[in-house]
């Protein structure tokens, strides 16, 4: 068996490579760079794991003594954060839970401060939940010990670990570290009755049925239950978590092979999605979709593959789980519940831990039993994957050419704008409003009308073209692109603001306030572009505010 070959090994290949993609294309190739430095030390460390592991380990029932050893000094270094975390966060900008927000604020106040780096609560969360579960199976291996100090240890920096986690007030934290080990305690328990079934099929369709119909009268005849993700998150956060993703994957269609460009997001989301002239968020709320966003979609095949067959690798060798397996896997499985519905470690500094546990879960199985490995047979099992994928790609393409020809011109046409008009962006004197005006988008513009050649619906070419020709002043043209794109996608914000203001253009307040009146914050947005858009036309400036001052007057009224 090789030092260095896994059966992660080709889905990380992919990943490298999508990420490259993503720097290459990049508006920022220093920031981007940076990103893919950071993701190219995170499948370095998973593949540092695994050399040492087979290196030095014998064959063997107990993990290794480095592992022991790097385990501890993850641990170690978790509760360092956790402690640097709890004195030296400005509790006074978390108002997620007002006792946790009271209790941080006095430690800090009783806290010597050394003014350094004072790091987001939800990417402490981030790397806090990979430690809490590992140095839990950790302790529960060294209870068995005669070294009681050891056990105590453990026990100390689990409770350290915990309190850091808590401060955080990262409640989508608190539910995957529930939710796994709810799912873990269930399968302990449930160990006995799939031993004595014969096929486990007949345990999980009937207790899955069980569940399903469980979970339906429980709805109905509790009416409250429905409301628990609200009361975990607060309805409005989920609301909003929705309209994100809606926003992330229109934007999605316009850098759907080739992503954005790596770690690029808040500009290209702020311009795109949200016409703002600022970055706004720094992430989309969702790993898989952040992936896409920014690596394309071979990087979320990629990814997706990952978890995949990180998953089946484990479930081969249930019967070989030991600690430190256990505790990888809880990590990992925390790590995928919580990047649900945010983005903790990919979008931050952290990125290098991203697949750590995996590689400690992997090294620990491969401890335990690494004769087994089934690394011969990943060729023939790759291969046939790639027939597949390669079967399903030209059966695709056959079947939809045209759409899928738009598509990539679109893509092609997207980056080459954003490349213009963001490298050249400065705030306040060169905001893309004012850079879009004189760049030289011909190159661009020529990909979103092949695109339009193809697919004559695709919103994409219909959007920035008619983005640019408003911006020039040409109303005609973003009449034409504008209107027919809202006739393809009524509800799309994007189309709504941009159509408006086209209509605010040519004097058609009406239909402009039809428009804006649909949007979430439309008298905000209407006074920027009163400065940004029509900056040089006093009597449309005048037409916008106006628009801003009736629909202030009108939802007030409502309200």
């Amino acid at each position: 068996m090789s030092r260095f070959s896994t059966p992660l090994d080709l889905p990380l290949a992919l990943f490298i490579f999508s990420a490259l993609v993503g720097v290459v294309i990049s508006y920022d190739p220093v920031s981007s760079s940076l990103k893919f430095a950071l993701i190219a030390i995170s499948v370095l460390f998973f593949y540092l794991v695994i050399a040492l592991q087979r290196a030095r380990a014998e064959v063997s029932e107990s993990v290794a003594p480095f592992l022991v050893t790097m385990v501890w000094g993850f641990l170690f270094a978790n509760a360092a954060l956790a402690v640097y975390f709890i004195t030296q966060h400005d509790f006074s900008n978390q108002i997620k839970l007002a006792l946790i927000t009271q209790i941080g604020a006095q430690l800090h106040a009783w806290s010597p401060q050394l003014h350094w780096h004072d790091p987001h609560p939800n990417i402490v969360a981030g790397v806090l939940e990979l430690a809490l579960p590992i140095n839990l199976m950790f302790a529960w291996r060294l209870r068995e010990d005669a070294a009681r100090a050891k056990f105590a240890l453990a026990i100390v920096l689990e409770l350290v670990i915990g309190l850091g986690l808590v401060m955080t007030s990262s409640r989508g934290a608190w539910v995957a570290l529930g939710a796994v080990a709810v799912a873990a305690v269930g399968m302990a328990m449930a160990r006995p009755f799939f031993s004595w079934a014969r096929s486990p099929r007949r345990v999980f369709v009937p207790v899955g049925a069980g569940v399903v119909l469980i979970g339906a009268l429980g709805v109905f005849r509790f009416p409250d239950l429905a409301s628990l993700p609200g009361a975990l998150y607060g309805i409005s956060s989920i609301l909003s978590r929705i309209d994100l993703y809606a926003k992330a994957w229109a934007l999605i269609q316009d850098y759907y092979f080739t992503g954005s460009g790596l770690g690029v997001f808040p500009m290209v989301f702020s311009t795109y999605a949200l016409l703002l002239n600022v970055p706004f968020l720094t992430h989309v709320h969702n790993l898989f979709l952040q992936i896409w966003i920014e690596q394309g979609v071979l990087g979320l095949i990629a990814f997706g593959w990952v978890v995949v067959e990180f998953y089946f690798f484990v479930l081969k060798r249930r019967g070989h789980l030991n600690w430190l397996a256990i505790g990888g896997l809880a990590a990992t499985s925390v790590m995928l519940l919580h990047n649900l519905l945010d983005v903790t470690l990919y979008s931050s500094r952290a990125l290098p831990l991203l697949f750590l546990p995996m590689g400690l879960t992997l090294v620990a199985l491969d401890a335990k039993e690494p004769q087994v490995d089934s690394v011969s047979s990943r060729p023939k099992f790759a291969l046939g994957l790639a027939a597949l994928a390669l079967g399903t790609l030209v059966l695709t393409g056959a079947l939809a050419r045209d759409p899928l020809m738009a598509l990539w011109h679109a893509n092609v046409g997207s980056v080459i704008q954003t490349r213009v008009e963001l490298a050249q962006y400065k705030f306040p004197d060169g905001l893309v409003e004012y850079v879009r005006r004189d760049a030289n988008l011909s190159q661009a513009e020529e990909n979103f009308r092949d695109a339009l050649r193809f697919d004559p619906n695709n919103l994409t070419a219909r959007q920035r073209l008619g983005t640019i020709a408003l911006s020039r002043g040409d109303y005609d043209h973003a009449r034409e692109y504008l209107e027919s794109a809202y006739a393809r996608d009524p509800v799309n914000e994007v189309t709504l603001e941009l159509l408006g203001d086209t209509y605010l253009a040519t004097g058609d307040l009406d239909d402009a306030y039809a428009l804006w009146s649909r949007v979430g914050e439309a008298e905000s947005q209407l006074r920027i572009e009163a400065v940004v858009r029509y900056q040089r036309d006093q009597e449309r400036a005048g037409w916008t505010l106006a628009l801003a001052d009736e629909i202030r007057a009108a939802r007030g009224e409502a309200k």
